[in-house]
This record gives C-alpha cells, sequence and structure tokens, in this order.
C-alpha cells in the first residue's frame, strides 16, 4: 500500500482494545486523532514509544487530539503491557495486518542490510473531518511522541503545549511510565532479557 498524503482520506478501521471494547474511526468523528504503529508489546523500543505518548497524553488531550495505538498484538497482550507500564493510551489490535496495510505500515523494509516484511513504525494525525493532517513513516520510537506533539500544535495553530524533550538517558526497568511525574525524564527501560521490538517476528526499522 503506498504511504498516505497529507490530504488523503484516512482509511477506516474497526479494531478491538484491550477491554475487547470495538473501535472505529467514526468514534472519532469531528475530533483529531493521532494513530501511531508499533511493532510488539513490551519490548525495548515499543515500550520508550508508548510510555512517551503516555506522558504526553494530557498535553495531547489540550491540543484536542486523542492518541491510539495499533499493533498485532492481541487484547490480552494489550491489557499486561497496560498494567505493567501504567499506559493512559488506548491500544487496537490488527492481528491480520489488513489495517496496517491500508496505512502503509505493514511491507517490506530494511534493516542493517537486510530486507524483512513487518510493521514499519508509522504515525498518522487524522483530522476532524476524517482526513490525513500528517504522515510518518519509518519514525524513530526514542523521541518521536515529543516531536510529533510539538510539530502537530504549532503546525494547526493550536493551543501551545509544553511538549519537553524527552530525556534519552532513561532509567533502566521502570514499573510505571509516571505519566505526571514533573520532570517528564522518559523510565521507558525494560526488564532485561526482553525480545527485541519487532514486527512478524523480523527486526523492526
Amino acid at each position: 500500500m503506498p504511504k498516505l498524503q497529507a490530504g488523503d482520506v484516512a482509511p477506516g478501521l474497526a479494531l478491538s482494545d484491550e477491554d475487547g471494547s470495538v473501535i472505529t474511526l467514526d468514534d472519532y468523528q469531528g475530533k483529531r486523532v493521532v494513530v501511531y504503529f508499533y511493532p510488539a508489546d513490551d519490548t525495548p523500543g515499543c515500550t520508550k514509544e508508548a510510555c512517551q505518548f503516555s506522558d504526553l497524553f494530557d498535553e495531547f488531550l489540550a491540543a484536542g487530539v486523542d492518541v491510539i495505538g495499533i499493533s498485532p498484538d492481541d487484547e490480552s497482550s494489550h491489557r499486561r503491557f497496560r498494567e505493567k507500564f501504567g499506559l493512559t493510551v488506548r491500544l487496537l489490535s490488527d492481528p491480520s495486518h489488513s489495517v496496517m496495510e491500508s496505512y502503509g505500515a505493514w511491507g517490506e523494509k530494511t534493516l542493517y542490510g537486510k530486507r524483512s516484511v513487518g510493521v514499519i513504525r508509522t504515525t498518522v494525525l487524522v483530522g476532524a473531518e476524517g482526513r490525513i493532517e500528517r504522515a510518518w513513516y519509518h519514525v524513530r520510537a526514542d523521541g518521536h511522541a515529543a516531536d510529533g506533539a510539538e510539530s502537530h500544535c504549532r503546525d494547526a495553530e493550536v493551543t501551545e503545549v509544553a511538549a519537553e524533550s524527552v530525556s534519552s538517558d532513561a532509567e533502566a526497568s521502570p514499573d510505571h511510565c509516571h505519566p505526571r511525574d514533573p520532570d517528564r525524564t522518559r523510565r521507558a527501560g525494560v526488564t532485561a532479557g526482553a525480545r527485541a521490538c519487532s514486527g512478524g517476528g523480523h527486526p523492526t526499522d
């Protein structure tokens, strides 16, 4: 599937969240929503990304933007992931990759010269009218949420968001993301021995 461009109609979706509720894009009609696609729950890069989106969740909401994450993991995996790290973002399951494919977030990618097929780490901002405002492909897990929050507010000329830069020197093995930690320091390390963050069994980009 080709990459989405600003102005494209956002592909529809109907996926289960961590509680088994079916969530559709129509649920966000009249609202702006960030949809981010990631390879796997409870893995190093994906945990950093999820914790950072959770840390900035209030800032996104203040700017009139909701946030949802999508991966191939099932509902129970999402539930454990949210509980383990105290995540605030809603997580949806796309085991067939059909929604990912429609958003250009599943396909061939190259890492360290090796080609594989899997999740392409992607974030899109869907506008209130159901069209793509911005789309980012092959994003970095660490720091992308903060950069995105700032650019959403700047480009859309909405309420200014204090989305501070996230520390790259995160403490290892947190019990929670601490989304309201006053110094906003990212604590997104994961337990030793955690499997590599990958999509479809392949290395992530």
